[in-house]
């Protein structure tokens, strides 16, 4: 499996999950608090944040019901900018939702890195090719979506030239219960396209996107927000800060807790093998001469390890050289 580089950092087997906060409308058009959610998002420890764009014209009709939501999410283009900058600024990397050719154009303009297409669009072949041609690395969300589906989104992007493709695993509802994540499918994606699959999370609490490291995970995309309480466009599956940073801590600590596939003691491991391991000792205080057998010794701890089980049964049927006392080990030196 080929790895893909976004903004720098590559996504795939044996790297960092690559994690993206996303903020998508919660700043519900007002471009300070898109500012102070880039911030925000920064100082969780995230790798990149990631809003919605949307040219309302273009992306729906008039009396669509959500068109006149659409029209107030519009940032201008030197606002997206701004937002773009302050991302590189504060350290974090800047990615967008492309829901439209002008959306697209728009991104294109300003320099965002690589974008992440809907999964309402993996039927559109015109917005998948428009993208693809920009040559940047490209998201696809997969919910709502079948193999076949995926497997067409895939071929129009890399027929149009560009095979910089991450999918992105996830059950499109809001928010999203744990019944219906079936993170198997994660591996599955790898086993059936050979690609980099991650995870996108729309519950409430951060246990799916947990577990889907575990399940094999190489991104992970959860909604935040600086104000939950706000309840903007997007807040109901969204983190705060505080439960963000939280998340990004613990998924990095379920990196190193996965650790290698291959079962071997650890240094810190073998350390505790001589207080732990049980060696061989007179189960009473037993004369020269005496003929060792099982019903003759006990295996216990003790500091230093000596004889232990597997090696005792070399050891009975043999005689003692000396006079052995209760508790006692027994080595090969005190038989004849």
């Amino acid at each position: 499996m080929k790895p893909v580089v976004l903004d720098g950092k590559r996504v795939g087997p044996g790297e960092p999950v690559y994690i993206i906060a996303e903020g998508a409308n919660n700043h519900a058009g007002d471009h300070a608090i898109a500012m102070e959610m880039v911030r925000a998002a920064a100082a969780t420890g995230a790798d990149a944040v990631k809003f919605q764009c949307m040219d309302a014209d273009a992306f729906a009709v008039p009396d669509y019901e959500w068109y006149g939501v659409y029209q107030k999410l519009r940032f201008t283009k030197q606002e997206w900018k701004d937002l773009r900058f302050c991302a590189s600024d504060n350290g974090i990397s800047f990615c967008v939702d492309v829901l439209d050719p002008p959306s697209v154009d728009l991104q294109v303009a300003i320099g965002t890195p690589f974008f992440r297409l809907h999964a309402g669009d993996l039927v559109n072949p015109y917005l998948l090719e428009h993208a693809a041609r920009t040559g940047v690395p490209l998201l696809l969300h997969t919910g709502m979506t079948t193999l076949g589906e995926i497997e067409f989104a895939i071929e129009r992007i890399t027929a149009a030239g560009n095979d910089q493709i991450v999918l992105l695993h996830g059950f499109q509802d809001h928010p999203s219960h744990y019944a219906d994540m079936h993170l198997r499918v994660i591996r599955s994606y790898q086993e059936i396209f050979d690609r980099p699959v991650g995870f996108n999370d729309h519950t409430t609490d951060s246990v799916a996107a947990l577990a889907s490291v575990g399940a094999g995970s190489m991104a992970i995309e959860k909604h935040f927000t600086t104000d939950r309480a706000a309840k903007r466009y997007d807040w109901v599956s969204a983190l705060e800060p505080g439960e963000f940073k939280k998340m990004v801590e613990d998924i990095r600590n379920a990196e190193v807790s996965l650790g290698e596939a291959i079962r071997r003691p650890t240094a810190k491991e073998l350390a505790w093998r001589e207080s732990t391991r049980k060696t061989l000792v007179a189960r009473e205080d037993l004369a020269e001469g005496t003929l060792l057998t099982l019903e003759h010794v006990d295996f216990k701890r003790r500091v230093p390890l000596g004889i232990g089980p597997l090696e005792a049964e070399r050891l009975l049927g043999k005689r003692l050289r000396r006079a052995v006392h209760r508790n006692e080990p027994i080595g090969p030196e005190d038989l004849a």
